[in-house]
């Protein structure tokens, strides 16, 4: 909460005081205020309880009317619907008890350590009056204490708790058989398989900065990284290669252990007579040609080095993207061509190598310069695009979001941006849309992600966080993707390790996790300690 009304509140209440007359300020506080993006998922605060879901798990309305879902931290109720499993001993007693606790009570919220579960609810310990919501269940076996690390600032107080109502059987002890190991909060996933980690690098032509910059990637504990193999840099005359920088940058990167995801695209000048250099061709089939000549030189078992994907353009969809020719379904067909050729190349070249798809932008917009990514999407399947990549590109700017909030909240509300794709789930979208067209057995890669801080550049400052709100929703959009989109998400390339020549007036710069001289932002540091502790899978 912010403002006024957060003032208001930390100076008139706290933990254990009545706080029976919320409810009618919130109200009159959501009818009078604007609403606005949260500074966090949820600050510590009064909300009021609008659902219970389950023993576990209520609801409660945010200040801007928004409901949002809460889990209990430290504890854990039996389950009324999990799958594999029905219902759970004393799961409807348990429910029932948490209803009559606080259903149209306004509680107050604290945060430990994690912000959101893997399934986006809020890990909040929840107090009613002075009274701890936990302890009040646990006391009457309708939770166990369960702690998952890093919240543990309570656990030992639960675990009294907990072992006195084992001992006295009363709730679930006296009448059930001993729970499972697991919560909903750790259950196992039939599919193990970790989301891979990859950082966007500017590393070609920055010989000085590479061993630097590969080691922000393993440092972190990521393997991928992707870098623009510009077209025009390697192709100078047609069939007249310069490898030299291509060979020093796939070399280091393999010599590091990090693999590559290779961006193709920037004409060289003399493939288009008007010398466009953004955009198709005349001649699609050159670059049929060239991406023929890149993959075959680092194709696996090559002695120039291995690049283990490409992907073919980047965001067709905007008209500055493609030669500053209108968007448009002809147009799409256009870029479908050009994907055909290029994934025919690829492949005469190597069927091992991954050919991703020219990652599509979230623009908000249906016009000639800007087209709506799952409109266009749609354009390219019925131009027959499903037969011509192996996984598809995805961009994934959050935009002012946190990573856990659905297209359909942020269509709801202004402060995000108040359109379904002004979010890190935007993805989510584009899934659907390949399951309808029969392609829901290929992967999902996210070429480009993250959020920025930028205060400068109008077209990117109105969706700013702050360093500190990246770095948390860097972390936690990972995390999201790990336990929810499995096994459709595949290589997930944050936005970005700074190139050395960025100032401020750069808007690339305010997406970095780095500093261009190397040093560290908050996001890199909270990546790094993620991956130490175990916090990102």
């Amino acid at each position: 909460m912010g403002g006024a009304r957060s003032a208001f509140l930390s100076q008139s209440m706290r933990p254990g005081q009545s706080v029976r007359f919320l409810p009618i300020l919130l109200l009159l506080l959501a009818v009078v205020l604007p609403p606005a993006a949260h500074a966090a998922y949820m600050d510590d605060g009064y909300y009021l309880v609008v659902d219970v879901l389950d023993g576990d798990t209520i609801q409660v309305q945010a200040r801007d009317g928004t409901w949002l879902s809460v889990r209990y931290i430290g504890v854990d109720a039996p389950e009324l619907a999990q799958p594999g499993r029905g219902v759970d001993c004393w799961a409807p007693e348990a429910t029932l008890r948490n209803r009559e606790l606080l259903l149209g009570e306004t509680v107050y919220l604290e945060r430990d350590l994690s912000d959101v579960d893997r399934y986006g609810r809020a890990l909040r310990y929840v107090w009613r009056g002075d009274d701890l919501v936990q302890e009040i269940l646990a006391r009457e076996g309708s939770v166990r204490a369960y702690t998952v690390e890093p919240d543990v600032k309570k656990s030992a107080r639960f675990a009294e708790i907990d072992a006195d109502a084992k001992l006295r059987r009363v709730g679930m002890w006296g009448a059930c058989t001993p729970p499972p190991r697991y919560s909903d909060l750790d259950e196992p996933d039939p599919d193990a398989r970790s989301v891979e980690y990859g950082m966007n690098l500017f590393i070609f032509g920055e010989p000085d900065t590479t061993a630097r910059d590969l080691a922000k990637v393993t440092g972190a504990g990521f393997t991928w990284q992707k870098t623009l193999f510009q077209w025009r840099w390697i192709e100078i005359a047609k069939g007249v290669f310069n490898w030299v920088e291509a060979d020093r940058v796939v070399k280091a990167s393999n010599d590091a252990g990090v693999k590559i995801v290779a961006r193709i695209d920037a004409l060289p000048p003399w493939a288009r007579q008007d010398g466009q250099l953004d955009g198709p061709p005349d001649r699609y089939e050159d670059y049929g040609d060239f991406v023929y000549a890149f993959v075959d030189r680092y194709k696996p078992g090559s002695p120039y080095g291995t690049v283990d994907a490409v992907e073919l353009y980047n965001e067709p969809n905007l008209t500055r993207e493609w030669g500053n020719q209108p968007i448009s379904i002809r147009q799409a067909q256009d870029y479908v061509r050009l994907l055909c050729l290029g994934y025919d190349g690829a492949k005469r070249a190597s069927r091992e190598s991954t050919v991703v798809s020219a990652a599509l932008s979230p623009t908000g917009t249906k016009s000639t310069s800007a087209m709506d990514d799952t409109t266009y999407l749609q354009w390219m399947y019925d131009a027959g695009a499903a037969s011509c990549f192996d996984v598809l590109g995805a961009h994934g700017a959050g935009y002012k979001a946190p990573p856990w909030a659905s297209p359909e909240e942020i269509a709801n509300n202004p402060g995000w941006g108040g359109h379904p794709s002004f979010g890190f789930r935007r993805v989510e979208q584009l899934r659907d849309i390949m399951v309808a067209n029969g392609d829901g057995g290929k992967q999902v890669w996210l070429m480009e992600f993250g959020w920025t801080s930028d205060p400068n550049n109008p077209s990117y400052a109105w969706h700013r966080v702050t360093e500190e709100e990246k770095a948390r929703y860097i972390v936690e959009a990972f995390r999201y993707a790990n336990h929810n989109w499995r096994p459709w998400i595949g290589v997930m390339i944050l936005w970005n390790v700074s190139s050395p020549g960025w100032t401020a007036d750069t808007e690339q710069y305010w997406w970095s996790i780095t500093y261009p001289d190397g040093t560290t932002r908050p996001a890199y540091d909270a990546l790094v300690a993620a991956h130490r502790t175990g916090y990102l899978p």
